[in-house]
């Protein structure tokens, strides 16, 4: 049996949030991004993701004896779990950042704008930048642990689902998985398939036989499925 430690940095409480107004996404319109009043989604810019998540890190591996971390829905959010579109952050820490990347620019407004590519770039580097820091803080102690997180980390994980609305490929697990092995073959591809229909939608189970499709698919390229469930069980 190995351990691993499940953790979501994406979110603190509406507590902590209120105390730390400067960690929060900040809409161009001035909003946060919040979940049931109870969760506020905090920027990969700011300072909880650039150095208070190190500092948690080390703190959990001094204390206990983990295999790995799998750190969860690291990314620069333009829409919630409702599919809500807020757009790009604007926070302070944002808006610093990308003038200083991009040579002085204003931020982009949406996805039509001239900059979105570059914009694209820059959250990329970001987040790589996330991932390189969570790295140092789990490999140092103990020194066999892993991290699930990104693309360059010791174990790669895809989500694969349907979603209302997007265009439904049957092949699309496998196509992936064979992406991610023929660019790294040592690496172990973890595909996690929930049994809910979409995000939104969460109560709403998958038809049966597309859900088993999606983990007879996973295992015939080598994948190693997982799974998770909410809603009634049958």
């Amino acid at each position: 049996m190995r351990l691993l430690a499940r953790m979501d940095f994406s979110k603190v409480s509406a507590e902590v949030a209120k105390e730390h107004p400067e960690w929060r996404y900040v809409s161009l319109a001035g909003e946060l991004q919040s979940h049931a009043g109870r969760l506020v989604s905090v920027c990969p810019s700011g300072e909880y993701s650039q150095e208070q998540i190190f500092d948690i890190l080390d703190e959990v591996v001094q204390r206990y004896p983990l295999d790995g971390f799998f750190i969860n829905w690291t990314t620069m959010s333009e829409e919630n779990y409702y599919k809500r579109y807020h757009g790009f952050c604007h926070c302070d820490a944002c808006q610093t950042r990308w003038r200083e990347y991009s040579g002085g620019l204003e931020l982009p407004k949406g996805p039509q704008d001239a900059n979105y590519a570059r914009w694209l770039r820059f959250s990329r580097e970001l987040l790589d930048g996330i991932t390189d820091g969570a790295r140092s803080s789990i490999v140092q102690r103990p020194p066999s642990a892993c991290l699930i997180l990104g693309k360059a980390t010791e174990i790669v994980i895809q989500e694969v689902n349907n979603a209302v609305g997007r265009e439904l490929w049957h092949h699309s697990t496998p196509d992936t998985i064979s992406s991610w092995i023929s660019y790294r073959p040592d690496v172990p591809v973890s595909v996690n398939s929930t049994s809910l229909l979409d995000m939104p939608y969460r109560m709403a189970n998958e038809e049966l036989v597309h859900f088993a499709q999606y983990l007879l698919l996973c295992i015939s390229r080598g994948g190693y499925p997982s799974t998770y469930m909410m809603g009634t069980p049958g």
